[in-house]
């Protein structure tokens, strides 16, 4: 078992990480990106904002690939993938303002909390709403058309997912999570429709509607793992048919903060990575045991310490993410 520390180049705390083709950790500080190569356990490129960078996703499949940086109050900064492996660089300077309030398509909110990406399209939650874009690129990769469709949330959402079959999960605060299965129809209409909402009162029924964090793994069907301040819910997804869903939780009545799968899992196999404030738990799904448990003391840890050979890249702060790299 070995753990790698990196020390980080814009800051120390760690805000959101993005795993891109199970090497490249791209990773949100107070001020600014670090791209950890896993391979190495180096930093191998960073780049500043003039606001708080909050959230990060990337897109690295298609030729065109964007990297997208969500903001405290300045809405989201994009540029190339491509950018992001160049060892040594600063790309601060290529770092570009995608949209904001004022843009057009505008966010429903200049503080973004989460954003998650697939090929020309991008789901987005932020402090007014929940956003998604649909671009279309010319054969240069530059934008003729975005598309937009949203749905605004008093209370705002922190946390959202984009799955490639379309389906949209989000969080809203102090609301639980909703629910849309077919986003793609929705673009350029302007609304997002809700299909199901999980709450404390809704069946199957959260611990807490005040969520952390969640994670999908995308499946037939798909498993969900939602992590409150009063514990977790793991769901084994049945479309339209909610109320026969398969749950578990496996810590309840105290504050999950994060949550992951390892890369191979059901809703009664392989292995859950459950964060608190300082550890990390990982836990069989087959007997819903814990097998292991790393404490706080690194900025970060690439390793495979009781983790059941599972990579594990955690941050200082609210987040852990599982990836493959050995």
């Amino acid at each position: 078992m070995v753990a790698i520390t990196a020390p980080l180049v814009t800051n120390s705390g760690v805000n959101d990480i993005f795993i891109a083709e199970d090497r490249y950790a791209i990773m949100t500080t107070g001020s600014g990106v670090d791209v950890l190569d896993l391979f190495c356990g180096l930093v191998i490129s960073s780049g500043t904002l003039p606001s708080e960078t909050r959230c990060v996703t990337a897109e690295p499949t298609s030729t065109f690939g964007q990297v997208y940086i969500g903001t405290t109050t300045s809405g989201i900064f994009s540029m190339k993938y491509k950018n992001v492996r160049i060892v040594g660089s600063d790309f601060s300077d290529v770092l570009i303002q995608r949209y904001n309030q004022d843009s057009g398509p505008g966010l429903t909110g200049d503080q973004v909390n989460d954003l998650h990406a697939i090929p020309d399209r991008l789901l987005v939650s932020t402090s007014g709403g929940v956003d998604f874009f649909t671009t279309a690129l010319s054969p240069l990769g530059e934008v003729i058309e975005d598309l937009r469709a949203s749905r605004t949330l008093v209370s705002g959402s922190t946390s959202c997912y984009l799955t490639t079959a379309g389906e949209g999960y989000w969080s809203v605060n102090s609301s639980g999570i909703e629910a849309n299965y077919d986003l793609f129809p929705t673009s350029g209409t302007g609304i997002i429709n809700v299909d199901f909402v999980y709450t404390e009162g809704s069946n199957p029924p959260l611990p807490s509607s005040g969520v952390n964090d969640f994670v999908v793994e995308e499946n037939t069907p798909n498993l969900l793992g939602i992590a409150t301040i009063e514990g977790d819910l793991i769901v084994q997804e049945d479309q339209g048919s909610e109320d026969t869903e398969l749950t578990k939780t496996l810590f309840a009545a105290t504050n999950v903060v994060s949550v992951d799968f390892s890369n191979t899992v059901a809703f009664s196999g392989g292995l859950a990575y459950v964060a608190f404030s300082g550890s990390v738990f990982t836990v069989g799904l087959v007997d819903n045991t814990t097998s292991g448990t790393h404490f706080s003391g690194a900025d970060i840890l690439l390793g495979q310490i009781d983790t059941g050979d599972q990579a594990l890249v955690t941050g200082t702060n609210t987040i852990i993410r599982t990836t493959s790299v050995a």
